[in-house]
């Protein structure tokens, strides 16, 4: 390939790829944002059993504080608002449009703080921490799940629900040891997330796709194994920890590659 033919190539590296799929994924707008939640709820039907199941796990004869990580559209935050006796509940939300929206569907009846787990340090100890979908989004984990132990009071609770791409092998710092063996997890957790999809649309398999390429690279999603979290939760101090499998009876579909997972640990 001549200089002239190379330098009216698409792209100069694959970073530019990762950062045009980035791009890709911006939606702005109340009403596209809840809409492409909800459609995305529609695919990954485990969405509304993590809520239900974090619900169930919290007592409802006393008062609670809670500190929700990563809102999103605020689902959770209504339906722990409306199961349970709240004393105070604090939300963690980096995305201006998800605390709006958080605020309108609790009636404005928890308080919305712009910041991150990485960042966030508590003045009032709580006794539950919930997430749903977030642990992956944070960049520095341990850091963040340092936090989240600094914040819950003694014996409180951790609970997430969270997806993971099955066991690869990692150094100390977390990164991929063997990055053939990290990307055919990732491309086999993609394929079992289409398959699982009741009625995928072509935009729901490009998401996919599209995550897939950023996981691989290691710079959107940033997904780990459940290995990892164990051992991070572990190094921070947290005890009790529990991780079970979400899965229906439906033997066509392999639920470990499949990543669903519901966890809890105490402090």
């Amino acid at each position: 390939m001549g200089k002239k033919e190379n330098s009216n190539f698409l792209w100069n590296s694959i970073e530019e790829v990762a950062k045009t799929l980035q791009k890709s994924y911006s939606v702005t707008g109340k009403k596209a944002i809840l809409k492409q939640y909800l459609n995305q709820v529609k695919q990954y039907p485990f969405y509304q059993d993590w809520f239900d199941k974090i619900s169930m796990k919290m007592p409802k004869n006393i008062r609670l504080d809670i500190i929700e990580y990563g809102s999103g559209p605020g689902f959770l935050t209504k339906m722990i608002l409306k199961n349970h006796k709240i004393n105070s509940y604090l939300v963690i939300e980096p995305e201006k449009i998800f605390r709006e929206m958080t605020l309108e569907k609790s009636k404005n009846k928890v308080k919305v703080l712009d910041s991150t787990a990485e960042k966030f340090i508590s003045k009032n100890k709580v006794h539950f921490i919930i997430m749903t979908a977030t642990y992956h989004h944070m960049h520095n984990k341990l850091k963040a799940m340092n936090n989240v132990y600094r914040n819950l009071k003694k014996n409180g609770k951790l609970i997430m629900g969270e997806v993971f791409i099955p066991d690869y092998y990692y150094d100390k710092k977390y990164n991929p040891k063997d990055k053939l063996n990290f990307t055919e997890k990732v491309i086999s957790y993609t394929a079992e997330q289409i398959r699982f999809m009741p009625n995928p649309k072509n935009e729901d398999v490009a998401d996919q796709i599209k995550t897939a390429f950023l996981d691989v690279l290691r710079i959107e999603e940033l997904k780990v194994c459940i290995k990892i979290l164990i051992d991070q939760l572990k190094k921070v101090g947290f005890k009790n920890i529990k991780v079970k499998l979400m899965a229906e009876k439906n033997k066509s579909i392999n639920y470990k590659t499949l990543g669903w997972y519901i966890m809890e640990a105490t402090k």
